[in-house]
C-alpha cells in the first residue's frame, strides 16, 4: 500500500527528468507511487520514462494523445492515484531526500488537508540559491536554526487572511504542498481544461473557499529549476498566456458566486492583482486590453480589502483598476501611462539628483568642518605658544626689575657723580675716578673739537692744547655733574611686554 503518490506531468524534459525521478526514488519514505503523464513529448523523454518503468515497479507511465497542458495532466494523476495523499512535482525540478517524509509526517500528525513547504531554492545552471519564495525571508535566523520549534506547525489560512509571506502562508504554487485526496474529491477540485495560462492560481483560490485545515513543514528542500524556455518564466512571449489566465480568474469568480458570494470582496482584489502583474509582463498588451477592460467591469474592488502585502503596490493596483474600467481603448491607456512613466522617470531623476546634492553637501561640510577643526587646533597651539612666550619674557623682565633701580636702562654714553665718571658702551659700564688727568685724557679722545671743548667746559677746564698728560696745575676741578647717555625705556605698568627703544640725552 502506497502512502503518497507523486504526480509528474512531462513534456520535452529529457535533460532534467532523470534527476527528477532519481530524487523521488531516493526519498527516505519508500512507500511512494510515481505517476508520470507525458504530454506528447517530441524528444527522448518518453523513452527515458519507459526505461525507468521497466526497472521500478512503483512507476506508472500514462501517455496523452495530445498536449493537454500540466493542469489536465495532473487531473489524470489525481484520478489514477491509489494512495491517501498526493504531491505535484514539475518534471524539471527535484527534491531533497527528506522532503516527502517531512510533509507526510506533518499531514498525518495534524490530520490536515494541505501542508505547505516554503523552503524553496532556485537552480539556475547548477547555481543554487534561495528562491524569492523562501522561508528564510519570513522568519528569523534563530527560528531557522531551531527547526523542531519553528519550522513545523498548524496554520489557519483562509481567503480572508492568506498569512501572506509568513511561515503559515500556503502560496499558490501547486508543487510545494502535500494534499489529502479526499479533500479534492469531496469538493470536486480539479484543474480547468485549459492548456495555457497559470493554472495553479485558480485551483488555489477554489481550495481556499472551502477553508481547508492547513499546516506547514519547512524542513525539506524543493529545488525549482529556472529555465528561459519555461512557461512559468517571466518572459511571457506566448500571446495565449494572459487570455487563458483571465479565463481561469473568471472561473474562480464564478466558483465563488456559486458557493459563497460573501467572500467575493476578498477575491476581487487578489484576482485583479494577478491579472495586472501578468499584464505588465506580456508583450501583446494591445491585443488583450479589451479583455482586461471587460473583467475590470465584472469585478467590484473595495479598497479596504486590498492586501497591503501584495506584490503590486495597492494604490497602483487601485489606480489601474479605475482607469481601465473607465477607458475601453488601449490608446487611452497607453498615452496615460506613458505620461505617468515619464513623470515617474522625472521624479526619480529629481530624487536622485537631490540625493547626490545632499551627499556632496554633506561631504563638503565634512571637509570644511575637518579643516576648521585643524585651524582651531593650530590657533590654539599658536595662542599657547604666545602665552608661553609672554610668560618667559615676563619672567626675564621680572628678574631684571629686581636689579634695575628705575625704569631706565643706560645703553651707551657718559655721566658722572661727584667722584667718578661712568662710561656705557652697549650697556657695559666703565668706571673712572674724576681727576684732571683723566678728564683731559678723555677729552682728547673726543674727535670733534666743538664736542671736546664742550666736554672740558663741563669740568671747567680751559680749551687749550694741553696734552692729556699735562694738566695745568692752576686749574681746580669743580663739583659738576655730567650726564649724556642713551637709554632703553621699559614700562612695567602695561600687561603685555612691548619693550620700546627710546633715545634720551640727559642735559
Amino acid at each position: 500500500m502506497y502512502k503518497v503518490t507523486v504526480i509528474i506531468p512531462t513534456y520535452n524534459v529529457e535533460k532534467y527528468i532523470v534527476q527528477c525521478l532519481n530524487s523521488v526514488l531516493n526519498q527516505s519514505l519508500k512507500e511512494i507511487e510515481i505517476i508520470c503523464i507525458d504530454n506528447c513529448s517530441t524528444d527522448n523523454t518518453f523513452n527515458i520514462l519507459n526505461d525507468y518503468m521497466r526497472k521500478f515497479d512503483n512507476i506508472k507511465i500514462i501517455k496523452n494523445n495530445k498536449n493537454l497542458g500540466p493542469g489536465p495532466a495532473r487531473n489524470i494523476g489525481i484520478k489514477e492515484s491509489t494512495s491517501e495523499y498526493f504531491i505535484f512535482l514539475d518534471s524539471d525540478d527535484y527534491i531533497s531526500e527528506n522532503w516527502i517524509e517531512s510533509l507526510y509526517n506533518t499531514i498525518k500528525k495534524y490530520e490536515c488537508d494541505i501542508v505547505s513547504n516554503l523552503n524553496i531554492y532556485a537552480d539556475n545552471n547548477n547555481n543554487i540559491f534561495p528562491f524569492n519564495i523562501n522561508i528564510r525571508n519570513y522568519i528569523s535566523e534563530e527560528e531557522i536554526n531551531n527547526p523542531d520549534l519553528y519550522l513545523e506547525g498548524i496554520s489557519s489560512v483562509s481567503i480572508e487572511d492568506e498569512k501572506f509571506r509568513t511561515k503559515e502562508w500556503l502560496e499558490s504554487l501547486a508543487c510545494n504542498k502535500i494534499y489529502r485526496k479526499d479533500f479534492f474529491i469531496k469538493h470536486n477540485l480539479y484543474y480547468l481544461n485549459i492548456e495555457d495560462g497559470i493554472e495553479d492560481i485558480d485551483l488555489y483560490y477554489r481550495m481556499l473557499l472551502h477553508n481547508p485545515k492547513t499546516a506547514y513543514n519547512h524542513i525539506g528542500i524543493y529545488y525549482y529549476r529556472q529555465r528561459s524556455d519555461s512557461k512559468s518564466g517571466y518572459g511571457m512571449k506566448n500571446k495565449y498566456i494572459l487570455p487563458s489566465t483571465i479565463d481561469l480568474m473568471i472561473n474562480s469568480i464564478n466558483y465563488y458566486k456559486d458557493n459563497n458570494r460573501k467572500l467575493l470582496k476578498y477575491l476581487y482584489p487578489k484576482v485583479w492583482e494577478r491579472i495586472i502583474v501578468l499584464f505588465n509582463t506580456v508583450q501583446y498588451k494591445s491585443n488583450i486590453y479589451k479583455k482586461i477592460h471587460d473583467i475590470a467591469n465584472i469585478i467590484d474592488i473595495d479598497k479596504k480589502y486590498i492586501n497591503k502585502k501584495l506584490l503590486l503596490n495597492e494604490y497602483l493596483a487601485y489606480e489601474y483598476y479605475f482607469f481601465i474600467k473607465d477607458h475601453a481603448e488601449y490608446e487611452d491607456y497607453m498615452y496615460y501611462f506613458i505620461e505617468k512613466k515619464i513623470n515617474n522617470i522625472i521624479s526619480d531623476y529629481n530624487k536622485k539628483m537631490l540625493n547626490i546634492e545632499n551627499e556632496y553637501n554633506a561631504k563638503i561640510n565634512n571637509i570644511i568642518n575637518y579643516y576648521n577643526s585643524k585651524i582651531n587646533q593650530y590657533d590654539n597651539r599658536i595662542s599657547n605658544i604666545e602665552d608661553n612666550f609672554n610668560i618667559i619674557i615676563n619672567n626675564i623682565l621680572n628678574k631684571y626689575n629686581d636689579i634695575l633701580s628705575s625704569n631706565w636702562i643706560k645703553l651707551f654714553g657718559i655721566y658722572n657723580d661727584n667722584s667718578y665718571i661712568y662710561i656705557y658702551l652697549f650697556g657695559i659700564r666703565f668706571k673712572l675716578k674724576i681727576t684732571d688727568k683723566y678728564i683731559n685724557k678723555i677729552a682728547w679722545w673726543i674727535p670733534i673739537k666743538k664736542w671736546r671743548e664742550n666736554f672740558r667746559d663741563k669740568f671747567k677746564i680751559r680749551p687749550d692744547q694741553t696734552r692729556p698728560d699735562q694738566t695745568r696745575p692752576d686749574q681746580t676741578r669743580p663739583n659738576i655733574l655730567y650726564s649724556d647717555c642713551i637709554y632703553i625705556y621699559h614700562n612695567t605698568k602695561t600687561q603685555k611686554l612691548q619693550p620700546t627703544l627710546q633715545y634720551k640725552f640727559a642735559a
